[in-house]
This record gives C-alpha cells, structure tokens and sequence, in this order.
C-alpha cells in the first residue's frame, strides 16, 4: 500500500529489497513508532543494510583521507573516529538511512578527487565520474540534504574546468616553438674523435676569405654603377632597394590573415580537450544522477500501487491513479479477496474517482515531489 515520506524512496527501496531477498514478507505493520515486533519478525533481515553500510564508512574515510594527502597515522585516527562514533554506531545498528546517506556522500567525494587526478578524458576519469555520479543519484534520492555535497563536487568540478580552460588558452597563445635544426653532416663523429676544434677553426678562416671576397665585388660594382644600388646588410642578402607598394600591403594583409588563422586554430585545438572534459562532467555528475533519481521515484510508485495511509496528502487527481488493496490476513498477509470499495473512499474503481483523469507517471513523480517540499 502507498504511504508517504518526506525524503525520497532510495534509502527505503534498498533495505526493502535487501530484507525482501533475506526472507521478510512484510508482516510487521509499522503503524506507529515505537511499536513491538512480532514473534518471528526476522530482524536481521531489515537492520542488515545499515550495519554494511556503517561498517563500511571507516575505511571509506580512511580512503578519503589518504586522498587529501594525510598521512597514514593521520587517515588511520580518521577512521578511528568513525569507528567509535556514538551517532554513526546507532544509526548502523537501527532500521534507518543515515548510514547508507554518510557511505554515498563520503564514496562521491573520493571518486570526485580521484577523477580529479586521473588524466583528463582517459579511462580512469570516466569510470572515477561514472562513480561520482552514481553516488550522487543515490545520495540526493536518499535525503535532500545530499545536495549539499553535490554542490561541493559541482564547485570542483567548476574550478578544474576553469583552471583547464585557462592553461589551454595559455599554451594556444604562445607561438609554436621551431623545430630544432639538425647538426651538420659528420660534425657529431668529428667532436667525438676530437676534430671538431680543427673543422670549425677552418671553417672560420674560409667564411673570412669569402667575406673579404664578397666586400671586393661590391665594392667593384658601386664602382661601376654608383651609389644608387643599396649596400646589402652586414652578412646578409642584398634586396632591391624598392618594392612594389601592393604587393607588400597584400603580401602584409596575407600574412597577418593567416596568422589569425593559424592562431584560431590553435585555439580550437587547445580547447577541445576542456569541451570533452566538460561535456563527460555534464553526462556523468548531472544527466546521471538526475536519471537515478527519477527512476527511485517512478519504482517507488510502480511498487505501491494500492491505496494507503499515505495517500491522504495529496490532492484527488494523485489518489485516483492508485488501486483499492485485497483484504489480506492480518497474521499471514495472505490475499483473501478483493476490496470493497467504501462510499466515502477515493481511489480508482471509488465513485469520487469517475469522471477524474488518473495523473501519469511524470505528472505523478511532479506531483509528490511538490508535496514532500511543502510538507
């Protein structure tokens, strides 16, 4: 039978599945708090879940600490203290969720750094964010107050994105350094057998002579033509001492044209890498866990299809979507037949529901979840 609660159903769903497999075939009630279990209540089945769950947190923390960079005596006492919490302890050994909450937000944090430090978009980031994400999903539709580590994660997840997109622009706005020219042919065997002084010292005397050979020729040919030809530069190739105006401006606009090119492009290709970091974040950290939160929510209606004591909090249209239960046997639950539907009841197959649209599953999962915000 459908009944209402203020956090979302994932806690829940999961000690239920858990005592479902270990045997328990919800014959206790839980009508009130506080009250007694019946003979043969199989206890262990239901407080099974929470007690793995706190069981695990210490070397969780342990894990997590070690991550931050602490110590190993320092991740140990971390773990200690877990360990001989008085809350963490109860919480472990009674039928609730805040253990399986405190092993989500601790296993989201450390999937998150260690994604953080596995090489961007290699197959260790996105398997540490697949984790991520999968924590958060079960986290935030456990309890809301979840989404207080999810945004630590989102804030981190911000900062790397915005320290990657920097470092890309930085590297895309440096010119590419030149290849580095190779040695001359034979120079590396002269050095080692010991002639490479010898080579260069001759090297040096021959650019000298052919220097001196070069300056006699201009100096022939200013000679012959005047001062109207220009001096080449020192050590350098002579020019024409005028260009043609277009061809420089155009050759200028050509050039600065493909520089931009060149340097968008560079750009675009330091930037790709931070596009598929961000988009792998957006899939994994967000799209994910919102998924794993709506299909808790639409499991959590599809299994409680029958009217309950819950369904008095919400509004016509939600309640004449549910079923009228059987009448079961109170000591076995045995199905003994179907309901009778009452004058005053509302649910499909009452006469207040005739004529009322039963809300569909989206408009259903909107509607509760508007309802366990006001409550």
């Amino acid at each position: 039978q459908y009944f209402f609660d203020i956090p979302p159903p994932t806690g829940k769903l999961l000690i239920a599945a858990v005592a479902w497999a270990s045997g328990f075939r919800g014959t206790q009630p839980f009508q009130k708090i506080g009250e007694a279990y019946r003979v043969g209540t199989n206890l262990f089945a239901l407080r099974a879940l929470p007690a793995a769950f706190g069981a695990a947190l210490p070397p969780l923390l342990f894990s997590l600490a070690r991550q931050l960079g602490c110590s190993s005596a320092s991740s140990l006492l971390v773990g200690c203290l877990v360990l001989l919490d008085g809350a963490t302890l109860v919480e472990s050994r009674l039928l609730l969720t805040d253990s399986s909450l405190f092993f989500w937000e601790a296993l989201q944090l450390l999937c998150a750094l260690r994604a953080s430090a596995a090489p961007a978009n290699g197959a260790a980031f996105h398997a540490y964010l697949a984790l991520t994400g999968v924590a958060i999903g079960a986290a935030v539709s456990t309890k809301w107050t979840a989404l207080a580590t999810m945004g630590v994660v989102g804030l981190d997840s911000l900062r790397q994105l915005l320290a990657a997109a920097h470092a890309a622009l930085d590297s895309a706005s440096r010119p590419p350094a030149s290849p580095p020219l190779p040695p001359p042919e034979g120079l590396l065997e002269d050095l080692l057998a010991g002639e490479g002084e010898a080579r260069r010292g001759r090297a040096e005397e021959e650019g000298m002579e052919a220097g001196d050979a070069v300056a006699r020729m201009l100096e022939r040919s200013d000679a012959a033509h005047g001062p109207s030809a220009a001096a080449p530069p020192p050590g350098g190739r002579a020019f024409p001492a005028a260009v043609d105006g277009g061809a420089a401006g155009g050759g200028g606009a050509g050039g600065t044209g493909g520089g931009d090119g060149d340097a968008r492009r560079r750009t675009s290709a330091a930037l790709a890498p931070v596009a598929m970091e961000a988009m792998a974040r957006l899939v994994w950290l967000l799209l994910l866990p919102a998924t794993i939160y709506l299909g808790s929510m639409a499991l959590h209606l599809k299994l409680l299809p029958f009217a309950g004591r819950g369904d008095n909090f919400h509004p016509k249209p939600f309640r004449c979507r549910l079923g009228l239960a059987p009448r079961r046997d109170p000591d076995t639950g045995a199905v003994l037949g179907p309901a009778t539907p009452q004058a005053d009841c509302i649910a499909a197959g009452c006469a207040a529901c005739r004529g009322q649209f039963p809300l569909s599953l989206p408009a259903a999962i909107s509607s509760l979840n508007a309802r366990m915000l006001s409550a």
